[in-house]
């Protein structure tokens, strides 16, 4: 799950006046300017990013880049890991920024003074897959597996530990993990926009390169 991320450095964002950010295009904010942490879009949250700016359609990437290219000075970095972009947070070189709710979290848990805001216009779902390899060598064993994962006990520490939103729809997230992040089908997952691996594969590069080009 990508969405804008801003350090509660509320602290930062009420001593500047600057109201706190709602938007996609609220990463454009002139005051901002420079302040603002974004992936490359080798890295799946900053291809998210450009996605969500062109209004969550990937037949208008073209939009999102263009927005990105208008406010290049900006963003003179696009951070190439998403470890990188956890570290630039953690030092506060970054007052705002794109990333997803797992990473955002592990950093407030680490002490970093910082809220995940998922924007207006929704965010681009990100999931995580499991499934049986086919004719693999013990394939019980696998089935078995998939099944444990699924229960409510293994789903309630996926949630708890790595803060993933519960497959099984019969674990609750607790309200305090709720407000640190983690999203509910109510809340997040229901207002999410999928969109299928194969654009994306089918896509990405062309996609780079475009940015790559307008931001140069």
């Amino acid at each position: 799950m990508a969405a804008a991320s801003e350090p509660t450095q509320r602290q930062e964002f009420a001593k500047r006046g600057w109201a706190p950010p709602t938007k996609w295009n609220d990463l454009f904010r002139p005051e901002l300017c420079g302040r603002v942490g974004i992936s490359h879009p080798n890295v799946s949250y900053g291809l998210f990013t450009l996605i969500m700016l062109g209004g969550g359609d990937p037949a208008k990437v073209g939009d999102g880049i263009a927005k990105m290219a208008a406010n290049k000075k900006c963003f003179p970095v696009l951070e190439p890991s998403a470890a990188k972009l956890d570290e630039k947070i953690q030092l506060g070189e970054y007052l705002m920024g794109v990333h997803g709710s797992v990473r955002v979290i592990s950093l407030m848990q680490k002490g970093a003074p910082i809220k995940f805001v998922v924007p207006e216009e929704g965010t681009i779902a990100a999931a995580t897959a499991l499934s049986p390899v086919k004719n693999s060598a013990h394939p019980k064993l696998v089935q078995e597996f998939c099944n444990w994962i699924l229960r409510p006990e293994s789903q309630l520490l996926l949630m708890q530990k790595a803060f993933y939103s519960p497959t099984n729809t019969t674990v609750t997230i607790p309200r305090e993990r709720h407000e640190m992040g983690v999203p509910s089908a109510a809340t997040v997952v229901n207002r999410s926009i999928f969109v299928s691996d194969k654009t994306i594969y089918d896509n990405r590069r062309a996609w780079i390169r475009e940015l790559e080009r307008a931001m140069g």
